[in-house]
């Protein structure tokens, strides 16, 4: 017999692994030997957790013990049990065992959707800050799931004064835009989600210092949702408010220039798309830029720089997508780690020379978020993996078990992140495909215009350029010491976001 001493908080604290197993395993064959048998005997009775109290609590100090030593893969498991379990007075241990799950699931971004379960539990006894806590995290959960009703039936519960309050209007924002399919979805869903975004800017803005990650992701989704519904001026103002550090400056100064050109600024969005060809953007995927400057141009009868621009498309990108998919095929054939191995390789330098896969396409992987959420977890699990292996001996049997459990996850985390290698470069064959045949359609449409302008001069030898189509303008004021200065071929970090382009059509009358 195992005397109950073993599972209490103190063997929780010294963090003595077997011993506290030793009293797991116990409690769990004695469970085997009675209750299983009497499950069995009941037809249609789930496998649920046993309720013994030995049980739950051996369960929970084996859960603490490796949460504390960071083991966070192999405590998932036990945590969940936990969770399932309960709460009430014979299981007190609901709290803790919660947010301990909550900085697994951050950390490992462990949330399989067993996780579901958890919320059958009655928190109707525990304080308003950690009702708050456990509404956002599952809000976040079903989010995730794509489950937007129950999202955002746990969104709502967070509370005005909560620390994830501006957090949890933001996801409501989103969660009301999820199922949009059509404009007239969009028109019903606008209002709603625009109050919410609008609400996570507000409280985001009353923190301490200002909470400049919601601040930034709230001010682009309103940018987003009124460059939808048309609102080009609006959704320019809110696109202006991010920071010229931000990290999603990039994307939005991209965004800024569609913007720019529906609204016909040739002026302003010619110089958008200069600043994005400078050195300071060349790591970021964005090809979509040379069409819209061959556009441009092909509306400004600049025909020379219009050829230019695609050029420069199929220059820097349409002539390597042979070898993008070359290498999707290949990777089809293989298992998706491999493929995670691959990418890998490119931040010791020798990627391209390995697989043939250019470094353009690479980057635009590496700046994908849900690649770098899986990088980050294969990081942290490959360090609980080793630290297991530095001491596995000292830990025996249950040490290979639980290194064989962080094995597993490791293993079918970085199978997901080449799921996401792939589908993401995927993507980019088809999106490079799309701009081919726009290319070749504005090559044609630049044929016709140079044989229209020649007939237009050789009938009218007095031709005089007209305005090309509607040109649309952009209230700007300069300051008194500001001054215009010509592109000279160099630039710099300060001028980099104030381009214009003073071109003029060339389109005969």
């Amino acid at each position: 017999e195992i005397p109950l001493r073993l599972v209490g908080s103190e063997m929780c604290i010294r963090d003595r692994y077997q011993k506290v197993h030793e009293a797991y395993q116990a409690t769990y064959d004695d469970y085997q030997s009675t209750y299983e048998p009497f499950r069995e005997s009941l037809p249609g009775e789930d496998a649920a957790p046993p309720s013994a109290e030995t049980f739950y609590g051996a369960t929970f100090c084996l859960a603490k013990a490796l949460y504390q030593e960071r083991i966070l893969s192999g405590a998932s498991r036990p945590l969940v049990r936990v969770l399932q379990m309960g709460t009430g007075g014979d299981r007190p241990h609901f709290k803790e065992a919660f947010y301990m799950l909550e900085d697994v699931s951050s950390k490992i971004g462990y949330r399989p959707p067993i996780l579901a379960e958890i919320t059958a539990a009655n928190t109707d006894s525990f304080n308003a800050d950690f009702k708050n806590d456990y509404n956002y995290f599952f809000g976040k959960f079903f989010f995730d799931y794509k489950q937007l009703d129950k999202a955002l039936e746990h969104l709502k519960k967070v509370k005005e004064g909560s620390g994830d309050y501006p957090e949890a209007l933001y996801l409501q924002g989103l969660s009301y835009l999820g199922a949009v399919q059509t404009e007239e979805q969009l028109l019903g869903a606008a209002p709603k989600a625009l109050r919410a975004f609008q609400g996570a800017i507000v409280a985001g803005e009353s923190e301490p210092g200002g909470n400049q990650e919601i601040l930034q992701l709230g001010y682009l989704a309103m940018a987003r949702v009124y460059y939808e519904l048309g609102y080009y001026n609006v959704a320019l103002y809110y696109y202006q408010k991010l920071p010229r550090n931000s990290s999603r400056n990039a994307e939005a100064m991209l965004e800024t220039g569609w913007t720019y050109f529906l609204k016909n600024d040739y002026k302003r969005a010619l110089g958008i798309f200069h600043m994005l060809n400078s050195p300071y953007y060349e790591k970021w995927f964005y090809p979509d830029v040379h069409i819209l400057e061959a556009t441009v141009y092909l509306n400004l009868c600049k025909l020379d720089e219009s050829k230019i621009a695609l050029a420069s498309l199929q220059q820097r990108y349409l002539d390597k997508q042979g070898a993008l998919k070359t290498f999707l095929e290949e990777s089809a054939a293989k298992d998706p780690a491999e493929t995670w191995t691959a990418v890998m390789s490119y931040y010791n330098g020798d990627g391209e020379g390995k697989t043939g896969l250019p470094r353009e396409f690479v980057d635009a992987v590496m700046d994908d978020l849900s690649f770098f959420n899986v990088y980050k977890t294969v990081q942290t699990m490959q360090a609980e993996r080793d630290a297991l292996n530095a001491n596995v001996g000292s830990l025996g049997e249950f040490g290979q078990q639980v290194l064989a459990r962080v094995e597993e996850q490791l293993s079918l985390k970085i199978s997901e992140g080449g799921l996401i290698v792939q589908q993401r470069l995927s993507d980019i064959d088809q999106e490079l495909s799309t701009l081919d045949l726009q290319a070749t359609q504005i090559s044609f449409d630049i044929d016709s215009e140079e044989k229209r302008q020649l007939q237009e001069r050789l009938k009218n030898r007095g031709a005089v350029e007209k305005a090309g189509p509607a040109a649309g303008t952009t209230l700007l004021i300069v300051a008194d010491d500001w001054q215009p200065w010509p592109f000279e071929g160099e630039y710099w970090v300060d001028e980099v976001q104030n381009y214009r382009s003073n071109l003029r059509s060339q389109c005969v009358e």
